[in-house]
Parts: structure tokens; sequence; C-alpha cells
């Protein structure tokens, strides 16, 4: 214990802390500094410059008494006590006006601003206390421990009398501010009071004295380092009490490593020592690795060792927050002795070399543990959203089945009381493994659809991409065009103007969307807030999506642009208070003039008598872009391809009895359809998808084949579209689906992506067996939209050879494109290259042109997806073009602004597949301020007692 007498410990203890808090407060004060008023700003100068001083004040004396090679002096912890007490107790009363409740809690980043001035200055008060009682203990002396037990133990008796005194003196108490102060500044020193006797107590017993019999000593220690642990543990976890609404107060400690480790622990530190040097060093080196258990523990109950006192008067089993602490002081002492013997063996810079390797030992393997988890995790996302279709991937679904329960056992799950997340492991395993994002629980389902198969995981994972239906009586009450024409690029620019009303007396979200015209794209948005017209900000997709919802769930003001599949945009205003009416606006750019759908209402945006017909095609960027009219592709050759039929197999976990009937059912199709057995591939399809010519035996190879996980079929799709437009040729594919039901055939609502592709086929078919005889239900559904979705009007005998257009010849196609009377777009294989010298201008049409072609490149080269990603989001700013990787949104102030700003650049340095919301997302308070509220409560507002 002498050796925290070293004034190298102020530099740990408070300086250290104290600056970092000070680094989080200025950290937050970029963003929420505008939303503070005047009064706000003169605490933060008076706690602030109070704080440095006290700050300035203990570095310094560390670094004169390191000069003077001399110890701290014991006055130095009275100063502690006397400067710190009264700066924590006068910034709990004032914290509203420090962190006013109007600052919304999700602008902040850094955490509890409240809650870290108690986690970062309570180690001031206990470096205090300790030299207090290093200081009041004489070392030759032979000192009673059971004096100063008995003291401590009176601190929380006397209170539990005042407490039940004024509970039955009732209305008669006191009801004064002064007094209130007073009975908070006496529970205070009390609190002091209680922990110089309690650690003196500990410190004689087990450092220090003698005379304790050892029997005795055994005892104490058996309770303090087995017992106490065990039965904080349990009632944490609400096994002692047997109760589930007082559970998981600090956290989730249920996991039975926790409990292994605290009996493991507790006995090492009763083992006496061992005769033998050998089995010493055994012992040390077992006691330094366990350490770390009890750090981690201590660091948790830290910030909430002034609740004890007040936890004992409440609820008498409160004194087990007191277990880590006291497991601290005691192996902390026992380790220091250890040290001290074996140095006298074994030499001092080894000795403290196995200390540091064997005390880090327990994070590394968490560490480890971790790291496996964030490999799988981006290996399960590659395969998912950036999928490299020329190699097989080696994936293992148990690793992943597992990463993905250790996602959700992280996740912070708040309750009234607590929180099932592991204070300070799980921010660790959030920042380290998601980057500091999260991963939706639509998207761990569809993971754990695909690698387990798990029904009730698919079915979870359902998401049709169509936004939730509006309220009919929140519309467009009126709109109106105006647009401009470029002369010289050739090319419009459009607003279309919105007065949206809702017609109800209640505060309702307008939500729309609408389908772009290929060659269109949003270049703009406005919203009106409070009289004042506001431009969006072009930012991250996910950061702005993030922020709208934290601003709604506030009922503040954001609108919101942003892709939802293919051409498909989302719009979405909130609030419309009831009966109010708001204007928007949204600016395209467009190569020539266009019809926009929206809501049932079709604009005419630009004028053809201001621009001649556009029939010839537009090449740019080397002619490695193209883009093509409807009127230009009248020229162009039209060609039939034939069909070739893709039977995807459904051999998910659980459908090897199927074989069978897959192959009576793909038969049938085949003779009822007159099939051509050469036109026809086999792809048995789990979360992998494998290829099988139709040959005589496939059923046998098909049976040999590994029936696991679930029916991913999209990936089978996107595997085919890709290797046909990567080599062209004469066929054109339809799917066909097999399986014995569409609700568990998984799809992930990226198929719209890859529309160009397959100019001539907008469907596939589903045939379900019957197993009746060879019967079969063969039904029709959408390939690009809502895959699941059944569609009508058209029938499997339609199929056939499609006419489609081929460019820029029969002869040496470079693609195909639909035979429509819509725009098309080429985008030539080194287009991705030639872009890559281009300088990029803001809101020109021919570099929204170049942004897309890049886009189909992130789609067609798989390779390092995340930096095309980020390349691409650059771009978009650059141009001020909205990609599917940007969104416009529209805040009400700068500080909202500044929260944007910092969430879009934790998610530029995340993985592009990560998340940043729930869906479905309902904000709960954090347990810390639970527990914060619990604190002001007890030692601030006595007054419901009092």
């Amino acid at each position: 214990m002498k050796r925290f007498l070293k004034p190298h410990w102020i530099f740990w203890l408070i300086t250290l802390p104290q600056l970092l808090l000070i680094t989080l407060y200025f950290f937050s004060y970029q963003i929420i500094g505008s939303l503070l008023s005047e009064e706000n700003l003169q605490y933060w100068y008076l706690f602030g410059g109070a704080l440095a001083t006290l700050c300035l004040f203990s570095t310094g004396y560390s670094l004169w008494q390191i000069k003077r090679n001399q110890p701290v002096a014991a006055w130095m912890g009275l100063f502690l006590l006397i400067t710190y007490i009264p700066y924590l107790y006068f910034f709990g009363w004032c914290a509203d006006d420090i962190v006013p409740r109007s600052v919304p809690r999700w602008m902040m980043f850094s955490g509890d601003l409240v809650l870290y001035v108690f986690t970062f200055l309570v180690p001031a008060l206990g470096y205090g206390v300790l030299l207090i009682v290093l200081g009041i203990t004489p070392e030759k002396k032979a000192n009673r421990p059971w004096t100063d037990f008995l003291m401590a133990v009176t601190v929380p008796a006397i209170w539990y009398f005042i407490f039940n005194v004024f509970q039955f003196l009732g209305r008669n108490r006191p009801s004064s501010q002064i007094f209130e102060h007073f009975l908070a500044v006496m529970l205070i020193s009390g609190t002091v009071v209680f922990f110089i006797f309690l650690i003196r107590g500990v410190y004689i017993v087990f450092l220090k004295n003698t005379i304790v019999n050892p029997y005795i000593r055994l005892s104490i220690k058996v309770l303090i380092a087995i017992v106490f642990p065990l039965m904080g543990l349990m009632l944490n976890n609400g096994v002692l009490m047997n109760d589930g609404f007082i559970q998981y107060i600090f956290g989730d400690f249920s996991h039975p490593l926790f409990y292994i480790l605290a009996v493991v622990n507790g006995i090492l530190l009763c083992i006496p020592k061992p005769q033998n040097l050998r089995n010493q060093l055994l012992l040390f080196t077992a006691r330094s690795i366990t350490f770390s258990y009890i750090i981690y523990f201590f660091l948790v109950f830290l910030p909430y060792l002034p609740l004890s006192i007040p936890a004992i008067i409440v609820f008498g089993a409160g004194f087990l927050m007191l277990a880590p602490l006291l497991v601290f002081i005691v192996q902390a002492q026992t380790l220091s002795d250890d040290l001290q013997f074996l140095q006298n063996y074994v030499n001092n810079n080894w000795l403290w070399m196995l200390f540091a390797v064997s005390i880090l030992s327990l994070p590394v393997l968490v560490i480890a543990s971790y790291h496996d988890d964030r490999q799988e995790l981006h290996k399960a996302l590659d395969y998912v959203y950036a999928p490299d279709f020329e190699e097989n991937v080696d994936i293992d679904p148990t690793a992943i089945s597992q990463m993905i329960r250790h996602i959700r056992e992280n996740k912070a799950n708040n309750r009234f009381w607590g929180s099932t997340h592991q204070p300070y492991l799980s921010n660790f395993y959030q920042w380290y493994v998601l980057d500091n994002q999260t991963l939706s629980e639509r998207k761990l389902n569809l993971l754990e659809g695909i690698f387990t198969g798990d029904e009730n995981a698919i079915a979870s994972s359902f998401n049709d991409y169509t936004l939730e239906k509006r309220d009919e009586n929140v519309a467009i009450d009126s709109l109106y065009t105006t647009s401009t024409y470029h002369e010289e690029e050739d090319y419009w620019t459009s607003w279309v103007h919105f007065d949206i009303t809702n017609y109800n007396d209640w505060q309702n979200e307008f939500r729309t969307s609408f389908e772009l015209p290929i060659g269109a794209w949003i270049s703009d948005y406005y919203l009106v807030v409070e009289d004042e017209k506001k431009y969006g900000i072009l930012a991250e997709k996910k950061a702005a999506m993030w922020v709208y919802q934290q601003i709604v769930n506030t009922r503040r003001d954001p609108g919101i642009l942003y892709y939802l599949k293919g051409n498909e945009v989302a719009f979405r205003v909130f609030p419309l208070g009831g009966c109010e009416t708001r204007n928007t606006g949204v600016e395209l750019i467009h190569k020539e003039p266009i019809v926009l759908n929206m809501d049932g209402k079709s604009l005419s945006l630009g004028y053809s008598e201001m621009q001649d017909t556009l029939k010839s095609k537009v090449e740019l960027f080397d002619n490695q872009v193209v883009y093509l009219s409807a009127a230009a592709k009248t020229d162009l050759p039209k060609l039939t391809r034939r069909p070739m039929y893709y039977f995807i197999l459904d051999c998910s976990e659980g459908k090897a009895e199927n074989v069978d009937m897959y192959s009576s059912t793909v038969h049938q199709f085949l003779n009822d359809n007159k099939i051509a057995f050469s036109d026809v591939r086999l792809l048995p399809t789990n979360y992998r998808t494998q290829v099988l010519d139709y040959e005589p035996n496939w059923e046998q190879k098909l049976q040999k084949i590994d029936f696991e996980g679930g029916f991913f079929a999209e990936r089978a799709m996107q595997s085919v579209l890709w290797k046909h437009y990567q080599n062209p040729n004469d066929f054109y594919p339809v799917f066909v689906l097999v399986s014995t039901s569409m609700n568990q055939t998984i799809f992930n609502g990226k198929l719209a992506d890859f529309e160009f592709m397959l100019p001539e086929m907008p469907y596939y078919v589903h045939l379900q067996p019957n197993n009746i005889g060879d019967s079969y239900e063969a039904n029709i559904h959408n390939l690009w939209g809502n895959p699941h979705h059944q569609m009508t009007g058209f029938r499997v005998a339609d199929i056939g050879e499609v006419t489609m257009l081929a460019y820029p010849d029969a002869e040496n196609p470079v693609a195909y494109v639909a035979d429509n009377q819509k725009a098309s777009i080429v985008v030539r294989k080194e287009a991705a290259n030639t872009l890559k010298s281009k300088k990029w201008e803001r809101k020109n049409w021919n570099n929204a042109l170049a942004l897309h072609a890049l886009q189909r490149d992130y789609i067609l080269d798989t390779d390092n997806q995340d930096a095309k990603w980020l390349s691409l989001i650059q771009r978009s700013f650059q141009t001020h073009i909205m990609s599917p990787f940007t969104s416009f949104i529209v805040v009400e102030n700068e500080a909202q602004e500044a929260a944007l700003r910092e969430k879009q650049r934790q998610v530029l340095n995340s993985k592009a597949s990560l998340d940043t919301v729930e869906e479905d997302m309902k904000r709960m308070s954090e347990p810390a301020l639970w527990l914060l509220l619990l604190l002001m409560g007890l030692v601030v507002g006595i007054r419901r007692f009092f």
C-alpha cells in the first residue's frame, strides 16, 4: 500500500482521468454548443475552470514531489476530499444547468456527460481516502481492526436511524433548502468516514496486523474474496432475490465464466503462501491472471461507490456493491507481497514481465474472441452484400451462428432497471467488431436464416423495401414545376414544388415514394422550416437516416430523400401538425424532357419545343458511357435470344427428403412446356449455389449434396445474371425456383440493382410440388420489385424468344438493352478506369451520368467494395447528385448539422454493410442515467424523505 505514496500515482489517478474528462466535454461542446444559453455557458466556464485549476495544482504538486524525490504527504488526501467533494456536490446540484434537458441525448456522442464527471473524479476521492488511511495508520504500532469495522458499521446504522425518525415525523419534517443541503453534506461526509474506517480495517487485517488470528483472517478473506463476489453476482443477475424485475442493474453478468472466475480468484487468494519457490511463482502468475477480472469489476463499480451508504440504508444487500473494492485492495496487496518476496530469488525485470504478460492474458483472450467475431462478421457480410461470384468463399455456419449470438449478447437492450449489456466490454465489442455501428435485428435474422436455416429468423428477416403506407389524410395538396434548359451543355434542371397538408387534428408524417426516369437524378432539395427555406444537406445515407430517426423521436423538423431500391426514391417530411400545410421541393437534373409520376399525378419536366428530340446516342468519356434516348434506341438492331432455364432447387436444412419430388416436378414441367434438355441448368441452392447439368443421373448427384442452411435464392439469381452480363451470348436466363414454400425463400432486396443485366424478362417462376403424383403449382413472381409477390396476367407459356436491342450492332454487341419506350444507359467495362482522372463538377448532368457509371462498376466488380463505396460517396458530394449511398436531409439547427457530420464520420470509418439504426427503434433511458437519478435522489434530493 505504501507504493501509492509515490507521486506518479497522482498523474494516473487524477491528471489522466481529468484530462480525458475535459476532452470529452470539449468534443461534446463542438456539437451541442449552439444549443447552450449564455447562462449554461457560464456554468461550463465556472466548473471547467475550477476543474482545470484543481487538475493543474495536483499535477504540479506531483511533479514537484518527483523532483524532490519525496512521497505524497497525508495532507494531500485531506485537500482532495475538501475540494472534490464540494465540486461533485455542486456539480450534481447544477447538472440541469450544465447539460439542460432541452439538449437531445442522442447528440451526446461521448456518452452521459453528467455521469462521466462522477466516473472520472471518484478516483481522486478514492486516492484522497487512501492517503488519509495511510497517514493515520502508524507502521510500528500494533493496530486492532475491530474498532475500525465497528465505526464503519455505525455510519449506515446512524443514517438508518435518522431515516426512520424522519419517516415517523412525517409531515412535520423540516423542508427548507438549507436543511436539505445540510443533510446532503452530512450524508456525503458520513460516506467518506465510512470508507476511511472500512479501508483502514481491511488494511490492518490483511496488511499490517500480526495479532489477528490466522483462522479469523482466513475466514474474513473467504467472506471478502469468495462469498461477497458470488452474492453480488447473484443479486445483480436476479438469482439471489429470484426477481426478474430487479435484474442486471449494473449489466448482464450471468455468463457462467463470471461465476467461475469469481470462485477461482477467491480460492487463489485464500491459498496460503507455498514454501516451494516454484509453487509460489505459479501462484503469483495465477493471481496476476485473475487480477484483470477484479480490476474490471472495480472499474465497473467505481462511479457508483458514493451510492454505497444510501444503498445499504434503502436496501440492506447494497453492501455487496463494496465487494469489488474490498477484493481489489486485498488482491493488490497480496500481489505486492508476492512480488516483494519473489524479488529476492528472481530477476526483477523478468518478474515484472511475467506480471505484465499474466495480467494481460484474460484481456488478450477476450480480444482474440472479438477478433474472430469480426473476421466472421466481415466474411458473412461480404458474402451477402458484396459477393464475389468468381471465387468460392470458405464459410463456417457454426462460427457465424456463434458470432450472431455474441452480437445479440453485446447489444445494450435497456430495461427500466439495468441493461443486458456488459459495461465497457460491450462498448469495446461494438467499437472493435462493429466499428461503433450496429447490426439491425432484421440483418442479423437474415444472416442467421441464410447460414443456419432457422425458420423464425427467415420469417423475421423479410422486408419488401417499401415505405410503410401513410395516413391518407396526409397528402400533396398542390404542386407546380419549373424547368431550366442549359443550352450550352444540353440538359435540364427542374424543380417540383409541393404543398403538403395534414388534414388530421393530430401530428403526422408525410411519406411517399416515386420512380426516377432513367437518366434523371436528384440534385437538390428544400424544406420550409419556420418560414425559412432550408436547403438539404447531402450526406451519407445511413448517417442521414439515423439523424432523421433521432429527430423524429424528439418531434422536431427533419425532411429526407433517399433511394429505396433501383430507381425508387423515398420522400419523408416530419412533423406536420394538425391541419398544417408545409412547403417543400425537389430538384431533378435530366438530359431530355421527362414525365415524373408521383402519387398518381404525371408531371412533365422540360419542354420539347426548347430542345430538339434527342434522336442520337450520347457517348461520353471516350465513348465508355452511353446514354440512349428512347428515340435513339429505334435505330438499334432488334434481336431475340433463347431462354436458358435455371432451376434453382431448395437444398436448405431438412429438405433432403424432397429430392424425388423435385425430380418428378422438374421432369413434368419440362414436358409440359416442351423445353429442350440442353436449355436447362440445375442449381442446387442453400447458402451456397452449385451447378449440375441436366443429365440422367442428376438426382443421384443431388442426393450427395449437403442440405444445410437457408434457401438463399437471390444469390443464385445474382450469380447467373452477373455471369450472363459479363459474357454476353445467345441465351438469356429464366429462373425457375423449385421449393415447397415461398415463405422460406430468402431474398435480400438487392435484385433491383441487377435489372440492367436482363432486358428481356422481369419475372421468375415458382414451382411448388403438390406431392400428388407429378402435379405442381406454377406461379409467376416479380423479379425486380417484391420477389415474394405473386403476379397476375402473365403465364409460363408466354416465356420464349423475347425481343431486345443490341448495342452498338448485332455482330459485336457490347450490351443488350430493353426494347421499350424508355431511355437506357450502357457502361463499358473500362469506364471506371477512364473516369479515375475525371474532373468532377457540381450539378452537371454529364457528371451525374459518370457517377451512375461508377455505381454500375460497383455492382459488377466486387473487388475492394468498401473502398469503392467511399469513392462513390465522395463523388456524390463533389457533384451534389444523390446516389444510392447518399441522401438529402434538411435539419433544423446547427447542432443537428454537427451531429450529422459526426455520425457521418463514424459511418465512413466503418464497414459499408453495417447499420446505424435498429428498425422500429424505440429509445429508452440509458441504465447509467437511472443510476445517476438514484444517486441524485438519495444524496441531493433527500426532500422526499426528510
